[in-house]
């Protein structure tokens, strides 16, 4: 379902903010479409979560208009009516325009152009959107005109299950960019010309940054962005562009500090990213330096930069090269400890596999290592032979972007979660289908096989449910507890019990067979977004957006440790085999290692997964960790001496996601030119 939330996000000085602001918004929430378009679940609980931040952030209540399941002509007289009362409102007005519901795009005159589609209005062609939509473009010159202090824009649309004829390819589902208007902040909650399900988690994140007392309205933005981007399947970051005329903030502007001026290092990064302007040059300061004051100015150029270079790709034969790889010995200077470097090298060739024609989500090996499994926002998964990177089977037939494919230990089924809002059941050996469940959640840990391979785990897409199932995909029992979306769910060592977590900042522990909950762990106070258990199943990590990641006593429920020096919002945790040590993975990139009983940071590694991708693996030899650095290369990690061992292992293109398998032989990377490479790995050597 297509669904838009352009939020106008008019600088405002919330709660205590700048003395003489009037503040006005304009709320729309679309639910009421025909079958034929799709009914949406969540748009008017979205405008009454910016309605309420709004108020805590000092937007008096008479200035707030809600709009539920607007016609075309209903969202158009609102919008002039909010034009007017802006213009008003003089030069020291504010406002805050946000739409959400179902949109998309069409070519008009051969430019792409973004409409809103009003409720009851039966739109299934982006040939119909000029007629039946809503410019967005004539929202944004009504606003612009009325000449206001500040207005901000915010889309959370184009909903990924609407039944959409194409006029231009796949991009209708998608908003498309927009240039910057002087007084405007345009946000989206997208990437460009990507869509997203209809789950409430960009209200709720830019609803949580709104009331932070003295907060920039930009940052706001940024942080509610990345947060999206890192708890959102594909982690692709959701775009802006910024036309403010000065620093405005939402909530008690007086507490306001300014932000520093970049270090010595990104002043030299962005003096070079800018005068060299390659995309690679761009790319790479905003992975280094995400929090940059800068990002904004970065993020336009390689946006003009993107969209003056852009080529139709070609299908992608399916292909495989075997290849030397050459090693590096520069030491990465992001590791907090100084890093001693060996002279061994690891890696004694690649075999890459070619045939996926979009990002690759995840990638994983089988059992014995003999196979590898692939997920792809081309919408497959595929199955590889690891030792020659032959393609032994291509699992086709979901509708949208592939966010994560698994295998069952014995090997025999596969799977699959996908954007589509459907899970499905996959004969490994033949690539035919099984089973498929829809109405899931899409979110790549909402999906797990028992460790027996008789059961599965789906987490439902709006109903806070969650469910154990039947290889046929019928249920066996239904976990009901949580009061907001199930975020994830995983089945303990021993395969009885059954962990969840959910939006509401709980971690449910369930009998697999009866659905009792047996233990709830009130672990945060904002989402959880994943926990695991330790490997002998007697504790459970929980990583929440609270920055915390927190270590329990499965038995007694009790918090053992809390590791809550993490800047942001966690992406991940995960014990390592031996239970040893615990990583973390947080929206700023960095991967760190804890020594869990010397109650120490071994090291902290800034990573090239900075908005949720994998990219760290355990080996199994209790002491290495295969980390992906900042450049997309891979380097070895002692984690009893938080060094690394071994030369770098520089890679044909930049390291996205990183898979090893059982008998460290062996590293499968899946690269950003949608491609894996398959490193055969040589023993590692400790120092002594």
């Amino acid at each position: 379902m297509i669904r838009w939330v352009y939020a106008v996000l008019i600088s405002l000085c919330l709660a205590h903010g700048a003395r003489g602001e009037t503040r006005y918004a304009l709320l729309i929430g679309n639910e009421d479409y025909p079958a034929e378009v799709g009914r949406l679940s969540l748009p008017h609980e979205d405008v009454d979560r910016i309605a309420a931040a709004l108020e805590e952030a000092a937007f008096q209540k008479s200035n707030i208009t809600i709009l539920k399941d607007a016609t075309q002509t209903e969202t158009n007289l609102a919008v002039a009516a909010f034009a007017s009362r802006l213009r008003a409102g003089g030069a020291e007005a504010v406002g805050f325009f946000y739409y959400s519901g179902h949109g998309g795009s069409a070519e008009v005159s051969g430019e792409r152009q973004n409409y809103l589609i009003p409720a009851r209005t039966p739109v299934t062609g982006a040939e119909q959107l000029p007629v039946l939509g809503v410019p967005v473009s004539g929202v944004i010159d009504a606003l612009a005109a009325a000449d206001a202090k500040a207005i901000f824009i915010v889309s959370d649309a184009c909903r990924n299950t609407l039944p959409f004829s194409s006029s231009k390819g796949s991009g209708d589902k998608g908003m498309v960019r927009v240039n910057a208007r002087s007084g405007l902040y345009i946000a989206f909650a997208t990437a460009d010309g990507a869509t997203t399900p209809d789950d409430g988690l960009f209200s709720s994140a830019l609803a949580e940054q709104i009331v932070q007392p003295g907060q920039t309205a930009d940052r706001a933005f940024t942080l509610a962005m990345r947060k999206v981007a890192g708890l959102r399947p594909g982690n692709r970051l959701p775009f802006s562009v910024d036309g403010l005329r000065g620093d405005i903030c939402f909530s008690d502007c007086s507490s306001a500090v300014p932000e520093p001026e970049p270090s010595g290092g990104e002043a030299v990064a962005l003096g070079r990213a800018l005068s060299a302007g390659s995309q690679a040059e761009l790319e790479g300061f905003l992975q280094r330096f995400p929090e940059s004051r800068h990002r904004g100015l970065v993020e336009s150029q390689l946006a003009e930069l993107v969209s003056a270079s852009v080529v139709i790709p070609q299908p992608v034969p399916e292909t495989r090269e075997t290849e030397a790889v050459t090693s590096e010995a520069t030491p990465v200077p992001d590791v907090a400890a100084g890093v001693a470097e060996t002279e061994t090298a690891l890696v004694s060739g690649v075999v890459r596999l070619k045939g996926h024609t979009a990002r690759i989500n995840s990638v994983e090996f089988d059992v014995s290592g003999d196979r590898i499994l692939t997920a792809s926002e081309d919408g497959t998964a595929r199955l590889w032979s690891s030792g020659d990177g032959l393609p032994l089977e291509v699992l086709a037939g979901h509708s949208d972007t592939v966010w994560r494919a698994t295998m069952d230990r014995s090997g025999a089924n596969v799977l699959t979660v996908s954007s589509d809002g459907t899970s499905r059941l996959w004969s490994a050996a033949s690539g035919n289908p099984i089973a498929t469940i829809t109405g899931n959640s899409d979110y790549p840990d909402a999906v797990e096989f028992s460790p027996d391979g008789t059961a599965i785990f789906t987490a439902g897409k709006t109903n806070k449910l969650a469910y154990v199932r039947d290889l046929t995909g019928a249920s066996i029992a239904t976990l009901k507890g949580h009061t907001q979306t199930v975020m994830s769910g995983t089945f303990s060592p021993d395969g009885t019990r059954v962990l969840t977590t959910g939006f509401d900042g709980k971690a449910i522990v369930w009998d697999r067979e009866t659905g009792n909950s047996i233990l709830v762990l009130k672990a945060a106070r904002k989402a959880i977004l994943v926990a695991r258990y330790s490997s002998d199943g007697k504790r459970i990590v929980t990583a929440s957006s609270d920055r915390s990641a927190k270590v329990w006593d499965t038995a007694t429920g009790k918090l053992l440790r809390d590791f809550d020096e993490h800047p942001y919002e966690l992406i991940d945790a995960q014990f390592d085999p031996t239970g040893k040590f615990l990583v973390t993975q947080c929206l700023d990139g960095i991967v760190r290692v804890f020594d869990i009983s010397g109650n120490a940071t071994v090291a902290s590694i800034n990573s090239s997964g900075s908005y949720g991708a994998a990219p760290f693996a355990f080996g199994k030899d209790g002491r290495s960790l295969h980390v992906l650095d900042a450049d997309g290369n891979l380097r070895v990690l002692d984690m009893v001496t938080g060094k690394f061992v071994g030369d770098v292992m520089t890679l044909p293109a930049r390291g996205m996601v990183v898979a090893v398998n059982a008998e460290n032989t062996r590293a499968a990377v899946a690269l950003d030119d949608h491609s894996v490479a398959v490193l055969a790995l040589q023993p590692i050597s400790y120092p002594q």
